[in-house]
């Protein structure tokens, strides 16, 4: 599990961090004591979870740095000395809300609780899967700039973003250009078997050739490109791997 630490006052942060590896040194901890680098690395990255204070220097609040930011798919946890903004905390969708001197028994509780909702977004949902299955066999409408066309699911090899459009990658004809932005590609394909490994790259699972444990993560596809598959969606890319191909 990736945390990152957000925690102004130095010693605050040196404790926080020893912590943490006092229940586990499998955690991965990244660690700052500015809330502007803090807003920078939960988008480069892409923690598990958040352990973040409320106050910092002139009169700056965390809830105002993590509203600004896009959608965060991490656990969030708020550390601070004041009670007054537990109310906001709740608001903000936080896993737990922690006053310091934080309890090691409440940290471990929240990082626990912290691991099943990670693991219960990354195991797949048996009917999406039934769905997802017979998906797999179909053609697509894809929309041109001067028309449509019509595609088999098992002749694309995946997707990727390029502005405002997209590019197809087919197994056996040059790349095209799809007016459409990948997020809503993902929308209509998501059960015919794609999966979004990546802001950039949508992928057909049936096309994975092969997954590397390197640089967070590295699919090779069918075509021989190799693809980077972000921390935040490794977890559920590998358990919709290992749930629709036979393991040996």
């Amino acid at each position: 599990m990736r945390l990152l630490l957000i925690e102004d006052e130095a010693h605050s942060l040196e404790s926080l961090e020893l912590q943490c590896r006092s229940i586990s040194e499998n955690f991965e901890i990244v660690k700052t004591q500015d809330l502007d680098s803090g807003a920078d690395l939960i988008l480069k990255e892409e923690p598990d979870v958040i352990l973040i204070d409320v106050e910092f220097p002139g009169g700056r609040l965390s809830f105002d740095m993590l509203n600004q930011l896009p959608k965060i798919d991490a656990q969030l946890i708020f550390t601070t000395g004041h009670d007054k903004y537990a109310f906001r905390a709740f608001r903000s969708r936080a896993l737990d809300y922690l006053l310091k001197p934080i309890d090691l028994e409440e940290l471990k509780s929240a990082l626990v609780r912290a691991q099943e909702k990670i693991d219960q977004k990354r195991r797949p949902d048996p009917q999406y899967l039934q769905l997802l299955s017979t998906g797999l066999k179909s053609k697509i409408s894809l929309p041109l700039a001067h028309g449509k066309q019509f595609i088999s699911i098992e002749d694309i090899v995946r997707f990727e973003a390029d502005g405002s459009y997209s590019k197809v990658f087919l197994s056996d004809s040059p790349p095209v250009l799809v007016t459409r932005r990948l997020a809503l590609i993902e929308d209509a394909l998501k059960l015919k078997g794609f999966l979004r490994i990546h802001r950039k790259h949508l992928v057909n699972l049936m096309m994975v050739t092969k997954y590397q444990k390197i640089d967070g993560g590295i699919v090779e596809m069918s075509d021989g490109n190799k693809l980077p598959v972000s921390r935040n969606l490794k977890g559920q890319f590998v358990s919709l791997l290992e749930s629709l191909i036979t393991q040996v």
